[in-house]
């Protein structure tokens, strides 16, 4: 401020989307050389409840464009980070709140939970243990994905339909994506984006009980649940080289599965628990592999020019879906487990990406950005019949949806 003059405070920024929420009041400014401190901001704007999605087909928008190296996203998804890491990061350092850095405090009071404490019960090399937070069952047709409202992501839950979309996560300062139901389907893990942090963390199906169960993932990692929920399996980078690792949640302890100097990622669990499809750079290629969840020796399924990622297994275990670049753009299609007899089932100019099962194995839910290809800013979720055809909109809607988490099979 001027000398003997503060400067007014700047206004606070607007309430969430979907809430209506008021803004957070703005902050006091600077003192001035000689004189008082500047009044505080005036409040933001309240946040507007955005409608829900509609079911029409053929209107949907696009997916953001992928590059080599698995689930790492295209100039779209990397460009919206980077500007919302910065208003964030402000907002944070001068005073706002949200999810993500230390669990020792309570997360966001607008999501009504709590994170986990910090006991000093963590084994060496592990995580603290994860008492998993359970809701009401979510039904078998009901989805996970992220949403993203600019500038806040979300986890969103919808039925397969297109109807009832609601909100499960509520933060205004970090960035909830990649959702993966619980085998029970009363849990939720997601990978938590904020500045300073990368965190695997999971939530009830009511939107309560948000707790960590690990960071120092990798941008863009998706975890995977063991059938029985004991288990779950993320990459990181906590050991140097992208690895996946299997974190027993009841004790805390952490394995590194893969302990491989190439980078690796996208770990699916298999039906009957006895290994795990992930992608792998191994060969200089990124190509699906799959290992034996107690180790073992890599088996490769996939050896094509292009990049494959997003393994997703049939619920009985007897396919794996898949994403590949191997015609130039991402489509999807379907291998036997061992790796043999691979099919497309999408084939669209644009990107048609993380194929997520229903729990009978009978339709697969996808992300795609085919309806409007050049818009770049938008995506939708699509179902089609496990055979590729009957392909059309779940979400239809401005702005990104994304990553689809359908069905989890059980022992």
């Amino acid at each position: 401020g001027l000398p003997g003059e503060g400067a007014p405070g700047t206004t606070g920024p607007a309430g969430f989307v979907g809430e209506g929420a008021p803004g957070t009041t703005g902050l006091a400014g600077a003192p001035g050389a000689a004189g008082m401190a500047g009044g505080p901001g005036a409040p933001g704007a309240a946040g507007t409840i955005p409608p829900p999605p509609t079911l029409a087909p053929g209107t949907g928008a696009p997916a953001e464009a992928r590059p080599g190296g698995g689930r790492g996203r295209g100039p779209l998804v990397a460009g919206a980070v980077a500007v919302v890491v910065a208003l964030i990061a402000g907002f944070l350092v001068f005073g706002g709140g949200g999810g993500g850095g230390d669990d020792s405090t309570d997360r966001d009071e607008q999501t009504g939970t709590t994170a986990s404490s910090t006991p000093p019960t963590a084994p060496p090399g592990g995580v603290d243990p994860v008492d998993v937070p359970q809701g009401p069952p979510l039904g078998e047709e009901t989805l996970a994905y992220t949403q993203l409202d600019p500038p806040f992501w979300n986890i969103w839950l919808i039925d397969a339909d297109g109807s009832n979309a609601r909100a499960l996560t509520r933060e205004q300062a970090a960035f909830p994506r990649l959702p993966v139901l619980a085998p029970d389907r009363r849990s939720v893990a997601y990978s938590m984006e904020s500045p300073g942090a990368l965190e695997l963390r999971v939530i009830d199906t009511g939107g309560e009980g948000d707790r960590l169960v690990m960071g120092g993932l990798v941008p863009d990692a998706r975890a995977t649940w063991s059938p029985d929920g004991t288990r779950m399996a993320v990459a990181s980078d906590r050991d140097g080289p992208t690895d996946i690792y299997v974190i027993e949640l009841a004790t805390g302890k952490v394995t590194n599965l893969t302990n491989s100097p190439e980078d690796e990622g996208d770990p699916a669990w298999s039906p009957d628990g006895e290994s795990i499809a992930y992608w792998s750079r191994k060969g200089g290629n990124q190509d699906i592999y799959v290992i034996p969840v107690d180790g073992g020796e890599p088996q490769q399924l996939t050896s094509d020019p292009g990049d494959d990622a997003d393994p997703s297994w049939r619920p009985d275990g007897s396919a794996i879906a898949y994403s590949s670049q191997r015609e130039g753009d991402w489509d999807l299609y379907v291998m036997d487990a061992d790796g043999g007899n691979p099919v497309p089932l999408t084939d669209d100019p644009s990107d048609d990406q993380d194929p997520s099962w229903s729990s009978d194995g009978t339709r697969i839910a996808f992300e795609t950005k085919r309806d409007t290809p050049t818009a770049g800013d938008q995506a939708e979720i699509y179902i089609m019949n496990a055979d590729g055809s009957d392909q059309h909109n779940v979400t239809n809607r401005p702005g990104l949806d994304i990553h689809p988490a359908w069905g989890t099979p059980s022992p």
